[in-house]
């Protein structure tokens, strides 16, 4: 989703924290140990992306708020990617994704979109 996501709009894509490994890494020894701690190696769609590092990823839950972005979209939404889940939620500990709550009270929800899925 990322990929048809970023060759579509391209830098008006903003992914906060950086998708890390869908960029491409100048140090082969980096991409070798990055490689060695993901779940089949980044498959073909890892390390493919020339970097941004001019895009501004500062300040999201502000930008947020502001309404900077005309969609917000949650990804990697399942119980089995711990890492975008921070605070309970209800019965669930650690159950609501970082900048929920900016979202929900800044955002229509037709200009929300989560996405489940392992490998979304």
């Amino acid at each position: 989703v990322f990929h048809g996501l970023h060759s579509l709009l391209g830098d008006n894509v903003v992914d906060y924290p950086e998708y890390q490994y869908a960029y491409q890494l100048s140090d082969p020894a980096e991409e070798v140990h990055v490689k060695g701690n993901l779940w089949g190696q980044g498959y073909t769609l890892g390390f493919k992306l020339p970097r941004r590092p001019y895009l501004n990823r500062a300040n999201i839950s502000q930008r947020i708020r502001n309404r900077e972005f005309d969609l917000v979209i949650f990804a990697r939404m399942s119980p089995y990617e711990p890492c975008n889940f921070w605070y309970p939620f209800g019965e669930a500990g650690a159950a609501v994704p970082q900048f929920f709550e900016d979202v929900y009270g800044h955002f229509p929800r037709e200009r929300v979109a989560p996405l489940y899925g392992d490998d979304s």
